[in-house]
């Protein structure tokens, strides 16, 4: 909490829905990212400081990390 200022504007980042559809029309890997950005820019926040994960497993444990990475901002360990 000391590390993290109040006005800091966090975005969970996850998938909803059957997994299978993965199957159907195969990710080309930036979805996750550029979906990310635009929702930041949608609620009009001008940096968003980092991001966690919605689940602690399948697929949305890996998303997070994944736009963590690509992005270059922290993921946030929300395991109590």
């Amino acid at each position: 909490p000391e590390e993290v200022a109040a006005e800091d504007f966090f975005l969970p980042a996850a998938m909803m829905g059957a997994p299978s559809v993965a199957i159907e029309k195969f990710p080309k890997g930036d979805e996750f990212v550029r979906v990310f950005e635009k929702l930041g820019k949608y609620l009009d926040q001008e940096t968003i400081a980092g991001t966690f994960p919605m689940e602690a497993g399948g697929v949305n444990s890996m998303i997070p990390i994944v736009v963590a990475a690509k992005l270059g901002i922290p993921l946030v360990d929300c395991d109590g």
